[in-house]
């Protein structure tokens, strides 16, 4: 979710109409975040989609919305799924601890059966709440480099400001 509306601001602050679609059905952290927002902030537009709602809607929001977002949630779910299927980038991200690296992994492995299967899906790995120089965070580092798929060059490190800014529906 920090990843998502962060890049829903920063669409939205270059002067792209943005949809960000919450498919996470249990925590709806998008949507919170969007009636948190200031009034005075670019507009994100916001809405909810269950998964078989992300599957078929997709191409006609794709017609309306110049940028679409989709926060699939944290877990490998079958929202997840419908995120993977609706997606053209897929921006995974990692944070550097055994629990979250094994779930990132069981996605991944989702992930590259679907970007096999179609050559209109790209994506890579973000690491996220990383704290450089670390022995967690150089292992992390290392196991990601290990699986076969794209790592992004920068990472998002474990600053205190990303948490204030989704609680008061901004971005950084």
């Amino acid at each position: 979710t920090t990843i998502a509306t962060n890049l829903a601001a920063l669409f939205a602050a270059d002067g792209k109409e943005v949809l960000l679609v919450d498919a996470d059905p249990e925590q709806h952290s998008a949507l919170n975040w969007c009636a948190d927002r200031p009034e005075h902030l670019p507009r994100v537009h916001t809405i909810s989609l269950p998964a078989r709602n992300l599957r078929k809607d997709a191409d006609v929001l794709r017609q309306k919305w110049e940028t679409i977002i989709i926060d699939g949630g944290a877990r490998l779910t079958e929202h997840a799924r419908a995120a993977i299927a609706a997606a053209d980038w897929l921006v995974v991200p990692a944070r550097p601890s055994k629990a979250d690296l094994d779930a990132t992994a069981q996605f991944i492995d989702l992930a590259q059966a679907d970007m096999a299967q179609r050559d209109n899906l790209y994506g890579g790995i973000l690491m996220n709440q990383l704290q450089e120089g670390t022995a967690i965070g150089n292992a992390a580092r290392e196991q990601i480099a290990s699986w076969e798929f794209p790592i992004f060059d920068n990472c998002l490190h474990a600053y205190v400001a990303f948490a204030d800014a989704l609680w008061q529906g901004q971005a950084v």
